[in-house]
């Protein structure tokens, strides 16, 4: 708990000024260009789903007199704040953005925060980097050693600390001082939602995150104060939303600068919590080289660290209730039961009637909790066979697997034959992006 110098609010912004793009190791600036592309990928997929097209229908009306910023994969018609809700909208429709072990999911954020105030100003492509790279340590730093599942009133890590995160961007982009800074970080916890009432409810929650961020940004700029203990003053952010200021937080801080965060953020490879990827891939692994069918399964017990109860509990009751994509995909059970009947997931059969067999097999699933597990990743299968067999699987207790992004295999599988998108051309730009003055040609080539 910081109890004298700077608070975290001034020496986040110290961090969000001075940083440069020759502070960032070729690994760094690689691996937000991978998840640029990631997002981007989503972004350009997003459009044409259904809940693309609502985000669509409702920026149109609230930008009736027009705009000069773009969604992607159309003109600039748009107010700023209204192309933002949109494009981290379709960023996020499938569940696939990218995430980290506090619960925080940083890129659905950033780079649509970071894409459309390029179209505010000239900004270098090395500057949108930095911008974005500053969004993940702000994300991360101040989510470390929280896990806002288990506060007395449980909530979304991410809606209390995405706003604030999105504010660091944008006031990078925006280039406001360190005073400006701070001002944006603190208007940004007026931000903070987080509400799990209704988990299945939550894709209209991270694009409202990124407006809230952009619009606490651009308060600043304009003079709006803020105190700069907002984090963590006796009535701000932690306290008020997690009653506590986590023990480590000089610790975090202190790295700002030397260890970037975005190493420990992971990119999904399917419409499911990266906290339950790990594990399912280790079963279907397990299943693959047992030969392991759902004919042979007689009962699977998960066991999960004690922290994801409530998570877990809500997600399952919201499976029992719901028939839609987040229901479907927040449950472990249901994903299970998929890898050991299909081998694999694949999100378009999620909302199909469940048949008799499946029903079964999630029967035949149970989840158990553990004190002391490793990490909110870790995960252990029991699987017991109709022959007496048993397999365990176990995931998570040495690590977590950060899969690498295929830039050109993505795209292709995110945009299929759409005619109107020229991948070469996007991965072009972002390969070259910090050798770019005007980051904002990314956008008009996703824009076509």
């Amino acid at each position: 708990m910081l109890v004298s110098g700077p608070s975290v609010s001034e020496r986040l912004a110290r961090h969000i000024v001075s940083l440069r793009f020759e502070d960032l190791p070729t690994e760094i600036v690689e691996r937000a260009k991978d998840h640029l592309v990631h997002h981007v990928g989503l972004g350009l997929q997003g459009r044409n789903s259904d809940y693309g097209r609502r985000a669509r229908r409702s920026a149109a009306r609230l930008s009736e007199t027009g705009g000069r910023f773009s969604a992607i994969g159309e003109d600039p018609a748009l107010g700023l704040l209204d192309a933002v809700f949109v494009n981290c909208l379709y960023m996020h429709h499938s569940g696939q953005d990218d995430s980290e072990s506090g619960g925080t999911h940083p890129g659905v954020l950033v780079y649509p925060a970071a894409l459309n105030l390029s179209q505010d100003r000239t900004v270098s492509g090395k500057e949108f980097l930095v911008a974005c790279v500053i969004g993940y340590d702000v994300s991360m730093v101040l989510s470390a050693g929280t896990w806002a599942w288990t506060s007395p009133a449980p909530r979304r890590s991410n809606a209390i600390f995405g706003p604030v995160a999105v504010a660091a961007t944008a006031a990078r982009v925006l280039g406001l001082s360190e005073s400006q800074t701070v001002d944006a970080l603190g208007q940004a916890c007026h931000g903070a939602l987080g509400l799990i009432e209704g988990t299945r409810f939550i894709w209209v929650v991270y694009p409202w995150e990124c407006r809230a961020g952009v619009f606490a940004a651009i308060l600043a700029e304009s003079g709006f104060r803020a105190a700069p203990s907002m984090i963590e003053g006796d009535f701000g952010l932690y306290r008020t939303l997690l009653q506590e200021v986590p023990s480590g937080i000089d610790e975090s801080l202190a790295t700002l600068g030397s260890y970037f965060r975005i190493v420990e953020a992971r990119v999904k490879k399917y419409s499911a919590s990266n906290l339950n990827a790990g594990i399912l891939d280790a079963t279907k692994g397990v299943c693959e080289a047992e030969s392991i069918r759902p004919e042979h399964v007689e009962s699977i017990v998960i066991e999960l660290p004690e922290s994801r109860r409530t998570r877990e509990k809500r997600m399952e009751e919201n499976f029992s209730r719901y028939v839609d994509l987040a229901s479907r995909c927040g449950s472990l059970r249901f994903l299970m039961a998929l890898i050991l009947r299909d081998g694999d997931l694949d999100s378009r059969i999620y909302t199909a009637p469940i048949s008799d067999d499946l029903r079964g097999l999630i029967d035949s699933i149970s989840l158990r909790f553990l004190e002391g597990a490793p990490s909110n990743y870790y995960g252990r299968v029991t699987i017991r066979t109709t022959d007496g067999g048993v397999e365990r699987v176990e995931y998570g207790s040495e690590g977590v697997d950060y899969p690498e992004v295929d830039r050109e295999g993505w795209m292709s599988r995110c945009v299929g034959d759409d005619p109107s998108v020229d991948v070469d051309r996007i991965l072009q730009i972002v390969s070259e992006l910090e050798q770019l003055p005007d980051a904002s040609i990314l956008l008009r080539a996703l824009s076509g």
